[in-house]
């Protein structure tokens, strides 16, 4: 009998078997069009892996030292090297760390260096900002009351204030100085001590060839952070946190956990610099803060310390300050719309910054220009600019109110005189402590002239040697000025 079945099931079988059959085959030729496309696009890399192994072998041999010889330039502060040098290694070790199994670099989702850092150094959030200024080391918000002084009290000959302007410190300082009881005394002689609880999440030791100056940074919380700097040297315990052969004046990220007094390490034959930066504050005096965290991001957020140290801390070190007007911190932030008063940039300088570029050979300050209270003084008046026949210098002003120059004020003529300081008693004040510290002025330099042609606009010739009358207008040698409103961020060279 005929299975009525059987040929049914013949024919259910022969289908599957084709279907299967074409589906194989539409597989392999998807699998060798693969491959001819992975022959044609990348067939040639094979005689490039000898070069890439070559450049792979440069990175990982990348001497960061030798980096910062080569770009420290004469008149320039070892930053500008260590920021090219910072790019560079990051690039090496981005290189190194992305190799693919055949030796070649493989892909990387980071555009720059740059793109890996925590934080924004321009946010106005303030954690952000705090997570940029420690290198992502931090923990929690807030400021703190503060217990310690950064140094024993009776090792300490004066502080002298916030806002100074001294050479190619052109525009107010952002920090205190902490002069030592004897100034001239050896390194490593006063102890210098944490001013509260914390992280030191960043470490660097600018070494010059001669002698040392560690800078640190303190993070409390991520929103309230302490830098010191120019200690002549810093403790074993903190040293030994650091790679045997760490790179000098580089910014080393370490996250070393602190408490109020402990010591920190030494100083002698400098200044301690001391300052605070608290992120839930920004300065209003300075117009366009991008021009300033584009190089020194925490200064738009320097704080006063007498406003954080406790009352026996404050009582203590208030006998050393030299600033008797108020604020007794000082002051950096001087900038009024409209107004010639505070701090201004050669236009197309970049601000603070100097430069569009980390590769550069012009000192960061060559651009900048200074139109301030006197930071002990602060009843007279400082004109301090960044090239006076090549050299940052900094003059007294006699019977001129910067708040008064205005857009529709016209050409001013300011006369330009070697600036010094007296005490209440008449002696010239040789950088020891006194009381009534004055500004005076010496013999007359130069003549100014300034011209604010719109709100944040001013015209700036100087004329060396010459008197008001022997001026009689620009010449073809005057800048251009502006309060860093064209400034951006330098992520990587040029960018």
């Amino acid at each position: 009998m005929e299975n009525p079945i059987a040929p049914k099931s013949k024919m259910t079988i022969s289908l599957k078997d084709k279907k299967l059959w074409i589906i194989v085959g539409v597989v392999a030729v998807v699998l060798l069009l693969v491959v001819v496309l992975g022959v044609v696009l990348f067939g040639g890399n094979k005689s490039n892996n000898k070069n890439d192994n070559s450049n792979t072998a440069n990175n990982a041999a990348f001497d960061f030292n030798q980096c910062i010889k080569d770009n420290t330039k004469p008149g320039e502060d070892s930053h500008v090297a260590n920021d090219i040098c910072m790019n560079k290694q990051a690039e090496a070790n981005q290189n190194s760390q992305n190799l693919s199994p055949n030796g070649t670099i493989a892909p990387s989702f980071s555009p720059t260096p740059m793109a890996n850092i925590k934080g924004d150094p321009n946010s106005t959030d303030p954690k952000q900002k705090g997570l940029a200024l420690s290198d992502g080391q931090c923990e929690g918000i807030g400021s703190m009351k503060l217990t310690h002084a950064p140094m024993n009290i009776k090792d300490v000959s004066t502080i002298q204030p916030m806002g100074a302007v001294v050479g190619g410190h052109v525009t107010p300082i952002d920090h205190e100085y902490y002069y030592q009881a004897n100034q001239n005394a050896p390194k490593d002689t006063y102890p210098v001590y944490a001013d509260g609880d914390g992280f030191i999440t960043i470490i660097e030791d600018d070494f010059d060839g001669v002698k040392e100056a560690w800078r640190l940074t303190i993070a409390h919380s991520c929103t309230f952070l302490s830098i010191y700097n120019l200690l002549t040297s810093v403790t074993p315990e903190i040293k030994a946190k650091l790679a045997a052969n760490y790179p000098k004046s580089a910014s080393i990220t370490v996250k070393i956990p602190v408490k109020a007094g402990d010591l920190l390490g030494y100083v002698g034959g400098q200044s301690l610099d001391y300052q605070l930066a608290d992120t839930t504050t920004q300065l209003k005096g300075f117009l366009n803060p991008i021009a300033y965290n584009n190089r020194e991001p925490w200064k738009v957020n320097t704080v006063r310390p007498l406003d954080y140290f406790t009352e026996s801390v404050k009582s203590e070190v208030l006998t050393k300050y030299i600033k008797t007007a108020e604020p007794r911190d000082g002051k950096i932030d001087y900038d009024v719309d409209g107004q010639a008063i505070g701090t201004w940039f050669v236009q197309g300088t970049n601000g603070y910054a100097g430069s569009d570029s980390h590769s550069t050979t012009t000192p960061y300050y060559v651009g900048h220009l200074s139109l301030a209270p006197d930071s002990i003084d602060p009843s007279g008046m400082i004109f301090s600019i960044g090239d006076f026949k090549g050299q940052p210098t900094q003059f007294a002003v006699k019977n001129i109110d910067f708040t008064k120059i205005t857009p529709t004020s016209g050409i001013v003529k300011i006369e330009l005189f070697q600036r010094s300081y007296i005490t209440s008693a008449g002696a010239t004040w040789t950088g020891q402590y006194a009381t009534g510290i004055k500004l005076s002025s010496g013999p007359s330099q130069a003549t100014a002239l300034i011209q604010m042609t719109d709100n944040q606009i001013m015209k700036v010739e100087v004329f060396s040697g010459k008197t008001p009358a022997q001026v009689t207008g620009f010449t073809s040698a005057a800048k251009i000025y502006n309060r860093g409103q064209d400034a951006h961020l330098i992520i990587n060279n040029g960018n």
